[in-house]
């Protein structure tokens, strides 16, 4: 038997209406299945969005599963790869009006009852996947493992999401790595790497939100307060962050940046 395949808007709608319901548990099932096809065709892949911070510790759950693959190979060539399981259900490899914005998605059916949505997104080729990616369990024993994209390249992607739709749930994971004491470490390694103004258009919505963490937002984030930036009044004062860490706020934020409308596909 081969995967089923979809050829229309219409039947999309109805499998995205149907995945809805799915646990976590089936997330975590669905993404092994379609991991392991990849690994078996050696296709260049990383667990991306919210269920790779879902699983590292953040409280925000998903309803679908982010995979980047590797743009050196075509989106019908990676959905061929999908053919041979009965429980997948894919869009037509003639129908790239499905792959929205590069973006494909499919559907694996687990229980024999409850789909779940895999949302692939096609990388540009300048991603190193094996140096942005590391193979980490995704069960209880450990043994069940698939490709993780890194905190680094991973806040970077997220980033550039939040630059671009100014989504609280991309904000609630950027803040999750940046306050977290095994992340935030890692997140300021690379942060050099994150254009300016995704950095600082994060900032400005920490401001707005939780202007209690910008000393720490803008040490991960190597964002140093420029002349006249923060009140004398609230320079100095003191507190707790998330993590049992010591802050000294640094007062009020900046202008904002403007932003550009181009960007690669969100995670």
């Amino acid at each position: 038997m081969s995967a089923k395949v979809y050829t229309t808007i219409e039947e999309l709608d109805d499998l995205e209406e149907d995945a809805l319901d799915c646990t976590i548990s089936q997330r975590l099932e669905a993404l092994q299945i379609v991991a392991a096809v990849f690994d078996l065709n050696g296709l260049d892949y990383g667990l991306i969005g919210g269920t790779n911070f879902f699983l590292r510790g953040s409280d925000r759950t998903t309803t679908d599963v982010d995979i980047a693959v590797t743009g050196r190979t075509s989106m019908a060539e990676v959905l061929e790869m999908l053919d041979h399981d009965p429980r997948i259900t894919r869009p037509a490899s003639d129908r790239p009006m499905l792959w929205v914005s590069g973006v494909a998605r499919v559907f694996v059916l687990i229980d024999d009852t409850q789909n779940v949505q895999i949302d692939l997104k096609r990388q540009n080729t300048s991603h190193d996947f094996d140096a942005e990616t590391e193979l980490l369990p995704v069960d209880g024993s450990g043994e069940a493992r698939v490709r993780f994209f890194k905190v680094g390249p991973l806040v970077k992607m997220k980033l550039r999401a939040h630059y671009i739709r100014e989504s609280n749930d991309d904000y609630h994971d950027l803040r999750f790595a940046c306050l977290d004491r095994r992340y935030g470490p890692l997140v300021k390694a690379a942060s050099q790497e994150y254009p300016y103004d995704d950095r600082a258009l994060f900032l400005d919505k920490v401001l707005e939100n939780h202007p209690a963490d910008e000393y720490l937002i803008r040490d991960v984030m190597n964002l140093v307060a420029r002349s006249g930036e923060g009140s004398e009044e609230s320079a100095g004062s003191e507190g707790h962050d998330e993590r049992g860490g010591f802050y000294v706020a640094s007062g009020s934020g900046r202008a904002r940046v403007g932003r550009s409308s181009s960007a690669e596909s969100l995670t």
